[in-house]
């Protein structure tokens, strides 16, 4: 039994060491989504030729298993052949279901099984190629029928996990896909144990902000990841999808050229090696149908500048490999004693050589379980070299804690906790550069004030694996904190207290003044329907008496109904005001486990429009939801235009309902509370 497993590692090594995941090099783990398995004359060569070294494409089950228990690979066959004769590697997307066995995607232990038969006779078939396994296409919203649910998704991966390892135990395997990043979905499958069985996450992080805005959605994964991973495993990260329809895009096919290659760089920045565009080229010739202009070449092949772009850079760059950033524009590439500099302080990313030498002694995404972990991993990690250490908040120019490196040692966090942050930025500072990192907390200690019937509620509540012990003091209280992980506690403050302020081991890490925050009153407001005016929406709100447990007795019912297509319901105040200094809006919100996405906006000086999201109301009952106003991880249009947010601001709107995957949807929720904080 020992021989035979050494065995199997040693088979399972050599095979991914002849396929290996990409790295950071330029190109290696470039890609685009394709739709064929028989290619135009010269097409494959082209993919090839712009310096991409991966496709992505459907694997469909009710194409290859059209009689049942008989399968029909041809065609993959055909393409596999044009794809290894052109060195490139596959990402093939076990998807979708077949009604040989049941209508929609595999949900009885039939359909699963026969699915997972499937999955066996391609891995018999492709196995030892190179190929990556990709567990079904956006689960998540519609590509899951008859409507998504990530408890029958879990288990028809389980089950395909297992019929890999049965089969190929040293296939690749990643997952699971998703459409944005969906946190409720991503918890569920990594509480579920999917890390035991995935290589790799993939997600597809579409947006219509620039390609600047996903790095703290990555940071974010990150931690989740790591909170999750099974000891000693390391399970990257993969943009599996995602790109921009030029006819979305305010300068059309120039701007989609420049996202190509940030889109890139930007991933590569937040420790991303594999990243696919979405399309290869244009899947139709309709001008105003988006979806027909994706791609980067149009569909008779010809080039649009996105093809120009992603050729130029990936020359530019050929085996250079991805060695830190000096700033979140600016990056550095090496090869041999040869640097590199790819920067876009405009929109246009520009190539050029450099004398300074670079090598990040911190990774691009660090991640941390507590303070002093992150000041040990600083200290461990910066050179003799480095003169200053500087905190930022993600999109702060204003460092939020600073520190000159004495004997290779900084001050301690003194006034600033990073677990109390979202992602933030680590700058070391050299004699002739500064370089920069994100970092964020696995193990996050949450501390809000929360809205109450005449004052505040204190609330600390521990995210991370281990107890948290800490004090929570106010003008007339001092409470004595025990927090196992996932506990929280509530404590009443006085509005008119001076502050709050959190401790950890005898040093102040948050500090919170119930002053700060500014309850809004909602009447007069408006809750209508936007979006696709043929669209039909039924909208109604009523003053109510609420459910329990907000702590208040009053608030508002808002019940919405669409049918399927584009629209969605605000909630706006009829009355705004310029606001300055805030930084999160904040309410509590009765959830209704729809699915639908809950966002808000605002606007700018400029009149830029920012449009931050919460995620899917996927739960019933109670939750204080917030939404930070800083612009990050934020879609904007108009005014501005360049992703800053310009004081003062206004609210746009206060709650924003979208339907998930433009589905027929229905549901009634409750709001109370609404505040904003200047002060975070």
């Amino acid at each position: 039994m020992i021989v035979s497993t050494f065995l199997a590692l040693l088979t399972l090594a050599d095979y991914r060491h002849r396929f290996p995941l990409p790295g950071p090099t330029m190109g290696e783990g470039w890609g685009v989504n394709i739709h064929f398995t028989h290619a135009q004359p010269g097409e494959v060569e082209k993919i090839r030729a712009a310096g991409f070294r991966w496709v992505r494409m459907d694997f469909f089950w009710h194409v290859v298993e059209r009689e049942k228990g008989k399968f029909d690979f041809s065609g993959y066959e055909e393409l596999m052949k044009s794809l290894e004769a052109n060195r490139l590697r596959p990402i093939f997307i076990l998807d979708y279901g077949n009604d040989l066995y049941q209508k929609g995607s595999p949900r009885t232990a039939e359909s699963r099984a026969a699915f997972c038969r499937f999955v066996s006779a391609a891995l018999k078939r492709f196995k030892g190629r190179g190929v990556l396994w990709e567990m079904w296409n956006e689960p998540n919203i519609g590509f899951w029928q008859p409507s998504p649910n990530v408890q029958d998704y879990i288990a028809l991966a389980k089950e395909v996990g297992r019929a890999i390892r049965r089969e190929a135990p040293d296939e690749w395997y990643v997952g699971p896909a998703t459409s944005g990043f969906d946190w409720s979905f991503l918890e569920s499958c990594f509480r579920a144990g999917l890390l035991m069985d995935w290589d790799a996450v993939t997600v597809h992080p579409y947006r219509s902000s620039p390609p600047e805005t996903v790095r703290p959605d990555w940071a974010r994964l990150a931690a989740l990841v790591k909170r999750y991973c099974p000891p000693k495993k390391v399970v990257p990260m993969i943009s599996g999808e995602w790109g921009y329809s030029d006819i979305n895009l305010k300068n059309g096919p120039d701007q989609q050229a420049q996202f190509a290659v940030r889109q890139y760089l930007n991933n590569l920045a937040s420790g991303v090696n594999l990243s696919i565009w979405y399309d290869w080229k244009n899947d139709g010739q309709d001008p105003k149908d988006s979806e027909h202009h994706f791609g980067l070449s149009h569909s008779n092949l010809q080039p649009k500048p996105g093809y120009q772009s992603v050729s130029l850079l990936s020359s530019q760059l050929s085996g250079y490999r991805y060695v830190g950033n000096f700033n979140s524009k600016r990056m550095a590439f090496a090869k041999a004693k040869a640097v590199r500099i790819a920067q876009w302080d405009s929109d246009d990313v520009s190539v050029s050589a450099s004398e300074t030498p670079l090598v990040s002694p911190l990774p691009p995404i660090l991640t941390f379980s507590t303070s002093a972990d992150l000041k040990s991993m600083i200290e461990s990690a910066a050179q003799a070299a480095v003169q200053r250490v500087e905190i930022f908040s993600m999109n702060s120019q204003v460092p939020a804690y600073t520190s000159p490196l004495r004997n290779g040692k900084i001050n301690g966090f003194t006034g600033f906790s990073p677990r109390l942050e979202h992602p933030i930025r680590v700058r070391l500072t050299f004699p002739n550069a500064q370089v920069e990192t994100l970092a964020i907390c696995t193990a996050p200690i949450r501390f809000n004030l929360l809205p109450a019937p005449g004052g505040v509620v204190a609330y600390v509540q521990n995210q991370g694996k281990v107890a948290f012990d800490g004090i929570l003091e106010s003008d007339s209280s001092r409470t004595l904190l025990h927090l196992d992980p996932g506990a929280e506690i509530k404590e009443n403050i006085r509005a008119n207290a001076n502050e709050v302020t959190l401790k950890e081991e005898g040093a102040i890490i948050g500090r919170l003044v119930p002053a700060s925050m500014i309850m809004l009153g909602l009447a007069p407001f408006s809750w209508e329907a936007e979006g696709d005016d043929q669209v039909v929406a039924h909208l109604s709100h009523h003053s109510v008496e609420l459910p329990d447990g907000s702590g208040f007795k009053d608030g508002t019912q808002l019940d919405y109904e669409f049918e399927s297509g584009w629209k969605y319901a605000c909630l706006k105040p009829s009355k705004t005001r310029l606001i300055a200094g805030v930084v999160r809006l904040g309410y509590w919100l009765y959830g209704d486990g729809s699915g639908n996405i809950l966002r808000m906006r605002f606007q700018d000086s400029t009149g830029q429009t920012f449009q931050p999201d919460f995620g899917a109301i996927d739960w019933k009952g109670w939750r204080y939801v917030s939404f930070l106003l800083d612009g990050s991880a934020a879609g904007h249009w108009g005014g501005a235009n360049d992703g800053v947010v310009h004081g003062p601001i206004h609210i746009e709107t206060l709650v924003l309902v979208d339907s998930k995957a433009r589905q027929t949807t229905r549901g009634r929720l409750f709001a109370v509370g609404f505040n904003l904080t200047n002060r975070d």
